[in-house]
């Protein structure tokens, strides 16, 4: 009997223990999800902040074409350089217009005006090698870019005849909303 005297606190002092344990277990992970909910919270408010900043910008450029009645090579790299600057999370910033079939002639004329005489819209082949785009009934050519020499393969390529940036392209004439397109 006195033998089962002497586990019983042991064994109080083990299920204390254990209770201590879990209840440390507890609390700690009730911490780490609390951070992380912190840390996940200021990421997102500090991705919405850039994202918001991007779209501004955009609107910003829209405006500026809304406001003049035709903007030029040179007024747009005026335009933009200072957002690109501002922003090192902007690689590019291009101005693609929509353009009919009957006006494709016309937009290559005016790059090959402005000094780009082997300006064409392209496309990528079955191959992926940049060609000169088919006939459809309508463009979307990247027709100003900056920083220009960072960027000078997207000159004159329709996103149109991407898929998936089309699809986003559709839907933004659509609605007039900003639309993201699919992982390209």
């Amino acid at each position: 009997m006195n033998k089962k005297l002497k586990i019983i606190p042991a064994i109080l002092s083990l299920i204390l223990i254990i209770i201590v344990f879990i209840s440390l277990t507890a609390h700690n992970q009730r911490e780490i999800e609390i951070e992380f909910e912190q840390k996940t919270k200021i990421m997102t408010k500090r991705l919405e902040y850039s994202l918001n900043t991007y779209l501004e910008n955009l609107h910003a450029i829209k405006n500026f074409y809304h406001s003049s009645v035709k903007v030029n090579r040179s007024e747009f790299k005026q335009f933009v350089t200072p957002i690109l600057k501002r922003h090192k999370g902007i690689k590019a910033l291009e101005w693609i217009p929509f353009v009919k079939k009957e006006e494709r002639v016309l937009f290559e004329n005016q790059a090959k005006s402005d000094g780009y005489t082997n300006f064409s819209f392209t496309q990528k082949n079955n191959q992926g090698v940049m060609a000169i785009a088919s006939k459809r009934d309508k463009y979307f050519p990247v027709f100003y870019v900056e920083p220009f020499p960072d960027n000078e393969k997207a000159f004159g390529y329709d996103l149109g005849s991407d898929p998936v940036r089309k699809k986003a392209l559709d839907l933004c004439m659509q609605t007039g909303k900003p639309t993201a397109t699919d992982k390209i």
